[in-house]
């Protein structure tokens, strides 16, 4: 029984030789990456669950967000993803098209919000 607890942490301790440790450069590269990602997840977030009253859909600084928005994931697309690149345009360009609808096709009152805020002032009237 003995020994094959001592062969059970030999061969830990052998894995553990095996296992490659980052160095301080890479551990401040990853905690740079995944602060960037979290800041803008949280900010991604909040547009999509903000206020009704945040943005306003009709000025030209909005829509020119809402065009930067496709490009963006265009152009963000990963290689693997190639192939699939023009339909995760195409999905993305989605609020903006609904919005120049809107705003210029059906002349409806002005569209408010983004994400869950903007969807409920187009659907819940």
């Amino acid at each position: 029984m003995i020994k094959r607890i001592k062969q059970y942490i030999q061969n830990i301790l052998l894995e553990w030789q095996k296992v490659s440790k980052p160095d301080a450069e890479q551990v401040r590269g990853s905690t740079i990456a995944v602060l960037v990602a979290t800041a803008l997840l949280g900010l991604y977030i909040w547009l999509v669950d903000g206020s009704g009253s945040y943005p306003t859909w009709d000025s030209p600084l909005t829509l020119l967000l809402l065009i930067l928005i496709p490009l963006g994931v265009f152009f963000m697309g990963e290689d693997a993803l190639a192939n699939r690149r023009f339909l995760i345009t195409a999905i993305a360009c989605i609020p903006l098209i609904i919005v120049l609808i809107n705003n210029y096709a059906l002349k409806l009152s002005h569209l408010e919000g983004f994400g869950m805020s903007f969807l409920r002032h187009l659907f819940i009237r």
